[in-house]
Parts: structure tokens; C-alpha cells; sequence
């Protein structure tokens, strides 16, 4: 099977549920704190490995436990952490999360994402053969999602987009993505940008399911406990289904089946599946 390339980002989540989220200047109590491994590209790598891909991550962490501790968990997953940087003296990247009924609210410092350098992305996609994935998000910077891209597709390899959480895309850069994959919000900022390109647009609907053109696939029943990682398990799941050779109907049940699991757990990492489970 084909690798993939994650240029993204890596944070420690903290994360604590309440019954309501408090008002300003009010204080509540709260259950279940958590100290968690997460980031959009780095949970969309986790998935990925899991799922039985060669994935390689491209990203960076302070020289802190959190840090430290996560490269060290990437590996155990089977991660290719060659290209991590271990940044001396800055903070790895970190989420404060509330999770209330289920749903969450999330507030982000980026620290050592914001040092991603492009000489990390050059030298992981050197190893690259044509028909690999590149995936990307925007918790890493504008600039080096375009450069990924960009490279990515002078190397012929497949790219895709998780526009989350949303910034503004240059036009232009549509000409680079083969799959670009937003939630109801965000496809409300692209919507009118990807009509005159070729670029294959998959809506994440929340409880209604995904959408590829007229085709929708609905949800996988289950209990939701956490939805932190549901979107980066159905992305990595949707490429998983790509890469062996299915429909693209047929990718988006493969996530779809993968993000019901993993909404039905505690928690971003430790909530994404395995391919045993999915089969």
C-alpha cells in the first residue's frame, strides 16, 4: 500500500467535562480531567497507522514532557517520526478542551506548530513515490500547507485538505488539492471558491452523515461520549478506503464506520480505532 505524508500539527490536550460551559468571571465545577495526546495532524496520523498505512508525520514539539512523551507514543503506533522537530525552550502545542454533553469547545496555543519549517516538508516528501497521500490542515501555517501542497503535486502524489479550524484559502491553491474535506461551517467559506476547479469536495455533517456530490452517507448509530477526534479518525479511515483501491462512496463508510467508534470513547488518540475493529 501507497504512504502518506501528515504535515501537522501535534498537541497536549487537557481536557475536563462539564454540564454547562461557564459565563465570564464564573467559576464551576468540573469531572474527568484528562492530560491527552492530540492535534489534528497528529491524531489524523494516529489514525492512519492504525488503520495499517505507512504514515510519516511532519511537525513539531517543545522540548517538554508533553512533547517528549508523544514522540515516544507516535513510535509505539508505528509512527515515522524522522521529520519531528524537538525545539528547545518552546512549549509544545496545546488544547484546553471542555467537553459538555458530548460536544466540545477548544481553545489553542500553537506553540512549536508555528516553527514547522519548510526544509522539514522538503525532506520527508523526497522520500515519496508517485501515488502517495499528502494530508494537511490549517493548524500548522498558511504558508506551509501551500508549500506542502505544492511540492506534493510536482511529486504526483494525491493531496487532501482538512480546511480546519478554517482560514482563508487562496484561490490559487485549489489547483493543488485533490480532495478537499470541510464540515457544514467551513464549506460555507469555500463554497463558491471550488467551482472552477477539479477538486472533489466531501462534507463532514455532523450527525447527518458526509456528503460527496448528491450521494450521502449517513452516520454509524452509537453512544457519543467524546466527538474530539471523530472528523480526523473518518479522514485518516476515508484515505485508508482510497489506498485500497474502493469507490469513493465506499472510503466515506469506511470512515464513517471508524468516527462512530471513536465518538463512543473517551478522548482523541485513545479514542481512534483499529482496522481489526472496523473489518
Amino acid at each position: 500500500m501507497k504512504k502518506c505524508f501528515v504535515v501537522g500539527s501535534i498537541n497536549c490536550d487537557f481536557v475536563i467535562h462539564s454540564d454547562y460551559l461557564p459565563k465570564l468571571g464564573e467559576t464551576i465545577s468540573g469531572s474527568g480531567f484528562a492530560t491527552l495526546n492530540g492535534g489534528k495532524g497528529a491524531n489524523q496520523a494516529v489514525a492512519l497507522a492504525r488503520s495499517g498505512i505507512h504514515t510519516i508525520l511532519v511537525g513539531a514539539v517543545g522540548d517538554d514532557v508533553f512533547g517528549l512523551k508523544m514522540v515516544d507514543d507516535f513510535k509505539k503506533d508505528n509512527i515515522d517520526v524522522s521529520y519531528i522537530r524537538t525545539l528547545k525552550g518552546v512549549a509544545t502545542g496545546t488544547a484546553m478542551i471542555t467537553v459538555v454533553k458530548g460536544n466540545n469547545q477548544i481553545i489553542l496555543d500553537a506553540g512549536a506548530n508555528a516553527l514547522l519549517v519548510k526544509e522539514q516538508v522538503l525532506q520527508a516528501l523526497e522520500t515519496s513515490n508517485v501515488g502517495d497521500v499528502l494530508l494537511t490542515q490549517y493548524e500548522v501555517s498558511s504558508e506551509i500547507v501551500a508549500y506542502s501542497l505544492k511540492l506534493a503535486k510536482e511529486k504526483g502524489l494525491i493531496t487532501i485538505v482538512n480546511p480546519a479550524p478554517f482560514r482563508e484559502i487562496d484561490t490559487s491553491l485549489y489547483a493543488y488539492i485533490d480532495f478537499i474535506i470541510p464540515n457544514e461551517f467551513e464549506l460555507q467559506k469555500i463554497e463558491k471558491d471550488i467551482e472552477n476547479y477539479n477538486t472533489k469536495l466531501i462534507v463532514t455533517l455532523g450527525d447527518k452523515g458526509s456528503q460527496y456530490g448528491q450521494e450521502i452517507v449517513p452516520i454509524v448509530k452509537s453512544k457519543v461520549v467524546d466527538t474530539t477526534a471523530a472528523g480526523d479518525t473518518y479522514i485518516a479511515y476515508f484515505i485508508y478506503g482510497l489506498l485500497s483501491n474502493k469507490s469513493i462512496v465506499e472510503a466515506m463508510q469506511i470512515g464513517t464506520k471508524a468516527a462512530s467508534i471513536a465518538i463512543s470513547r473517551h478522548g482523541a488518540q485513545p479514542s481512534i480505532p483499529k482496522i481489526n475493529e472496523i473489518n
